[in-house]
């Protein structure tokens, strides 16, 4: 049940993201920026160890989970519309220590060391080159929104509390805002307000981005 749940849930984000323009605060790296092979191994590890599902059982999941994980991935990284994210620093090291995200799925087990370098130094290449990949963090002294924020452009403004271990049984919920001028007041404080004044620029982000690298290096 809660692998079927998980498919069900993960399938919803890609019909909701592919093809649009994203303005996402998050507070560290979203599943969908996690190669396949690791979010597989991690889940096929996870799920298994915690009884949810057999290990006779794992395979095709795990084939659906992959075809569409591939698809939430190119997504984001390959597709000619413009993804904004905001990290906050903290978090990100936490993430960088522990191997756990703030949207960490509770059935998934947390990603080692050399996973998480492999997923920041993915992250850092796109935002060096990737001139439709944008990411930034928040300046020390902003106090970050305590939810985590996404406007797919033409789709609605998601908002959801982050550290609920996604349990998707339990207390975990997500509210989507379709109205118009909501999206649209969101999308002028994202860019007028956010990327203005209150977020670290390109060579910082890189800068923050080596750290956190080195930092997962010697975790």
């Amino acid at each position: 049940e809660g692998m079927a749940d998980y498919l069900a849930y993960t399938e919803a984000c890609l019909r909701l993201e592919q093809s649009r323009a994203i303005y996402m605060i998050k507070r560290d790296v979203p599943l969908s920026y996690v190669y396949t092979d690791i979010l597989s191994q991690c889940v096929r590890e996870g799920f298994v160890s915690s009884g949810i599902v057999a290990l006779e059982e794992i395979e095709p999941l795990l084939e659906q989970l992959q075809r569409i994980h591939n698809q939430r991935f190119e997504n984001y990284f390959a597709k000619r519309k413009p993804v904004y994210t905001v990290f906050d620093i903290a978090s990100m090291e936490r993430f960088a220590q522990t191997g756990r995200q703030t949207d960490h799925f509770f059935a998934f087990r947390a990603y080692t060391p050399q996973e998480r370098v492999r997923i920041l130094t993915h992250l850092r290449g796109h935002a060096a080159e990737n001139p439709y990949f944008n990411v930034y963090f928040f300046k020390p002294e902003y106090e970050a929104p305590q939810m985590e924020i996404a406007l797919f452009e033409g789709m609605g403004t998601l908002m959801a509390k982050p550290n609920t271990n996604y349990n998707l049984m339990g207390e975990h919920t997500e509210t989507i805002i379709t109205q118009e001028s909501f999206c649209a007041c969101y999308k002028n404080y994202y860019m007028q307000d956010l990327l203005e004044r209150q977020v670290t620029d390109k060579q910082e982000t890189l800068d923050i981005l080596d750290q956190l690298i080195e930092m997962a290096k010697n975790a």
